[in-house]
């Protein structure tokens, strides 16, 4: 069985490249938060073949990068 808890992902989205470097220099926030995951959970019980759908910018790419890492940080133990 494979269990997933509570995966969640932000990212500072900044209007130009410029932007990231006045928020290090000023202090100043110049982005706008994206939640691109928010406390997402399932399970995949053997013999069950999951499938991931949605429209674009739902967060499908965003959470397979996440497992991917995942996968790979645990076999490596």
């Amino acid at each position: 069985m494979i269990k997933v808890e509570g995966i969640s992902k932000q990212f500072k989205l900044y209007r130009s490249p410029a932007d990231r470097l006045k928020e290090i220099l000023f202090r100043k926030k110049y982005h706008k938060d994206f939640v691109a995951l928010e406390n997402i959970s399932f399970e995949i019980d053997p013999g069950e073949t999951p499938g991931i759908i949605g429209q674009n910018g739902a967060g499908k790419s965003t959470l397979l990068k996440i497992l991917s890492d995942i996968a790979v940080l645990h076999n490596s133990q």
